[in-house]
């Protein structure tokens, strides 16, 4: 995951062995877009920032996802 949820942060990302969320294959190829299944997607406690590292505003639904990224919800 990208550690403080900013660019500037960057970390291994989600995908990496040292991942927030303990898991692998959270993420699409590029290490930090989460996947439709991703455990992260509405799992972030607390406040969050109110864009994710595109630029896309935060929370799009229950709540904010864990990492940087923010998936859309998709019905």
């Amino acid at each position: 995951m990208v550690a403080g949820n900013a660019i500037t942060d960057a970390g291994a990302g989600c995908n990496a062995a040292g991942s927030a969320v303990g898991a692998t294959n959270l993420c699409a190829a590029d290490g930090f877009h989460l996947l439709d299944t991703a455990a992260a997607i509405d799992a972030a406690n607390g406040p969050c920032p109110p864009l994710d590292f595109d630029g896309e505003a935060r929370p799009m639904d229950e709540a904010c996802d864990q990492g940087a990224d923010e998936r859309p919800l998709v019905l």
